[in-house]
């Protein structure tokens, strides 16, 4: 595979994908070495499931979008699905890079707000973690 100089949006989702699927591969491994601050053996799932929702987010942005729209959406659909501190964690870094990566205001232009704070969950990301959190409380 050829190196890229610059990532579009489709390679973003490119990333966003992959970097799911490579916490779908080891988030038993991830599970086991968990010990700090409590060994509660979830953190491989909270990050996959976390990364999931950020890559669900990212494939339903247009084709030909901007790279920095597509990080966003992975940053709003993170934070979204975040399980656990670590993907709280993990939805920062990804609102780190959405903000690096959005175009530059024009010249002597006011900053905006961000105004991309998410809405409530739903679609395939929502519906996997509350098949993960299993059944509540009887």
């Amino acid at each position: 595979m050829a190196a890229l100089e610059a990532m579009d949006g489709d390679a973003v989702r490119r990333w966003c994908r992959l970097a799911a699927d490579a916490l779908t591969q080891t988030r038993a491994a991830i599970d086991a070495l968990n010990v700090f601050p409590v060994p509660d053996a979830d953190t491989g799932t909270n990050l996959q499931l976390t990364l999931l929702s950020a890559a669900d987010a990212a494939e339903a942005v247009p084709a030909g979008s901007r790279p920095g729209d597509v990080w966003q959406a992975a940053a709003s659909g993170a934070l979204l699905g975040a399980c656990g501190n670590s993907g709280v964690i993990v939805s920062q870094l990804l609102r780190g890079l959405a903000e690096v990566c959005a175009p530059a205001p024009p010249a002597g232009s006011r900053p905006r707000g961000r105004g991309w704070w998410p809405t409530a969950p739903s679609g395939p990301a929502a519906r996997r973690r509350r098949a993960a959190a299993g059944p509540g409380p009887a």
